[in-house]
This record gives structure tokens, sequence and C-alpha cells, in this order.
């Protein structure tokens, strides 16, 4: 999932990609999803491919090596996808495949997501859902807003989500089943190169 708004990014400040393939190497400080780390606070090198056909359909790869702090591994995500414009809108949508490298109980967390997005100016609206949240069988929707402001070659973001568990009996994801989680975010490009710092808060009790 992070490497659809890495690529968002990428399209707002109009850092050079090819036509239809592109691909990037990210070295992060840690592996942060929705305010969660997910490399146990320790630096990672991440890498991603993506493929997009002039019909719309589109393809993409991405793995980050994976640490909970009780299981090691890697994170693999799988994307299939179909986009267009519809007038000054732009449309996505498609599957999510999670994958993970390791032990078993770290491949007993696989799971699919489908997702539909719309961008338009510098804002996306994103909506996720799965009916197997963390491979748990439970139903689960993730709601993100992210907006960008430009100005130069510098690149402004803020996140918003909400991650909602639709059946706490399987999936308690805070004490309420839920929880908020915003990100700010600085990025700058020089060349082919594109850095960042982020700042993530959530409001989970543990």
């Amino acid at each position: 999932m992070r490497f659809k708004f890495l690529a968002l990014a990428a399209y707002l400040v109009s850092v050079p990609t090819l036509a239809d393939v592109s691909g990037e190497v990210t070295f992060a400080s840690d592996y942060m999803d929705h305010g969660v780390s997910n490399s146990d606070h320790q630096p990672v090198v991440q890498i991603g491919m993506a493929y997009e056909h002039d019909s719309g359909l589109y393809t993409g790869f991405w793995s980050s090596p994976f640490d909970n702090g009780v299981n090691q591994g890697y994170a693999i995500n799988l994307e299939f996808g179909y986009g267009r414009d519809v007038g000054d809108v732009g449309l996505s949508g498609g599957l999510l495949r999670h994958l993970f490298m390791g032990d078993k109980e770290l491949k007993d967390g696989e799971f699919n997501e489908f997702y539909a997005a719309a961008a338009w100016a510098d804002s996306v609206l994103t909506v996720l859902y799965s009916n197997d949240g963390g491979g748990t069988g439970a139903r689960q929707i993730t709601t993100e807003l992210s907006h960008s402001i430009i100005f130069d070659d510098t690149l402004f973001n803020i996140m918003l989500a909400d991650l909602r568990s639709l059946d706490e009996d399987k999936l308690l994801m805070d004490d309420n089943g839920d929880y908020q989680f915003m990100q700010l975010s600085l990025g700058r490009e020089y060349k082919r190169w594109y850095g960042e710092v982020a700042l993530h808060m959530n409001n989970l009790n543990t």
C-alpha cells in the first residue's frame, strides 16, 4: 500500500520516470505503517517496481524487511489495478495481496485488500476493504485522505486515516476496535533522488 503513495508523491513533484515501467529503492529509518513500526524501529531498505499499460491496467511489486518485535521476515505487496481520468478526477481501483516470507505465524497473517481511489487537484481519497484483515477472517475498512502542497521543488503532505474492524470478536485493533492516524511529511527532490522526513501519530492505547 505504501507503494502507490510513494508513486503519488513522485507524480506531484514531477520526478522523471520511465514511460511504462518504474522502480524505486527506499532507504528508511523505520518501516512505519499507519503510525506503527513494522521494523522494530530499525532502518530498512525497501524495493518496488510498477508497470502501467496504455489501457490503464497496472501492476506493482513492493517488499520490505519486517519485524514486529516477535516475528521477523519480509513483507511483500502485490498490486493489480485499473485507472483512468474522468474529467479532472483520476479514478483507480484494484487488489492488494499482502504476503509474508518468514515463519508460519507470519504467513498466517497474509490477506487480500480491495481498494478504490479518487484523485483531484492535489488530494487523494482512498477506501480499502478486506474480509480477512490480518488473516483473522475479520472484515476491515480503512479510509485515507491525503493532501499535498507544493512550493518550488518541496512537497508538504498531510494524510489522515481511520482503520476500523467490523468484526471486533475476530480483530480488535484497539479498545474500540478502530484507531485514527495522521502523518505529516516534508519532501524534496534532487535529480532522481527524493528525500522525505515524516512525523507519524496515532491514538492507539496499546
